[in-house]
Formats: structure tokens, sequence, C-alpha cells
């Protein structure tokens, strides 16, 4: 069967088992890593779709262990990008920060500064709704 979720389940299987598997062959610093990760957009094409067809026959069960696995591991990836999210504003201000120390009280950062924060947070509140 290849609807509702077990076919959801059954298509991120088989998209993370190919994505997986180019990750591990395409691991280093390799002439056939770069080839491997650059060419042969047929083959991955096929072979994607292989392996996606090769998972209707898998039993529920092991589908079931693959989402909860992918569950925690896309709590685990997203807890990450919060991290380097929040890291990387922190540096930006420091940077930014430390520019306007430099100028002695002139207004020229710290107008930089207020107008950067306001035009994210009005982009954040207008994706949001």
């Amino acid at each position: 069967r290849f609807c509702g979720d077990e076919g959801v389940m059954r298509l991120s299987f088989g998209v993370a088992t190919t994505f997986f598997a180019l990750s591990l062959l395409t691991l280093g610093d390799t002439a056939f890593g770069a080839y491997l990760h650059t060419g042969f957009w047929f083959a991955k094409a096929v072979v994607l779709g292989s392996v996606i067809g090769a998972s209707t026959f898998l039993p529920i069960a092991g589908l079931l262990i693959f989402g909860e696995v992918a569950r925690w591991t896309a709590l685990t990836f997203l807890l990450f990008q919060i991290v380097m999210l929040i890291d990387f504003a922190y540096s930006w201000n420091e940077l930014w920060l430390g520019k306007d120390d430099e100028l002695n009280e002139e207004w020229a950062w710290k107008g930089a500064i207020l107008a950067t924060s306001f035009v994210l947070l009005g982009g954040s509140v207008a994706v949001v709704g």
C-alpha cells in the first residue's frame, strides 16, 4: 500500500536511505566522491525511484520504527538549527556593536542595528501572520 501515513513513511524512507547512502559514498575529499556528487544524475534518479519502489515491500512495523527515529532525528536537527541561528544573531550583534563603539557616540551603527531589527521583526510578523 502506498497511501496515507504509510505512503508518506515509505516515500520518506526511500529518500532518506538514498541520500544517506550518497552521503556515505561522497564522504571525504576524493575525486570519485566529487564526481559522484556532481554527476550521474540519471543513475541517481533511477536508484531513488528503485529504493522508493522497493520500500513498498517493507513491513509496516519496520516503517514505524523508522518513523520514530526520523521524528527524534528531526527534533535534534531543528534544535541544532535554532542554536546556530541564535549564535549567528549574537555574533552579528557583537560585530556591529563593536563597530558602533569605534565611532564614539555617532548613530550610524545604532541606526543600522535598529533598522535591521525592525525589518527582521516586521518580516517575522508578516510570515507568521
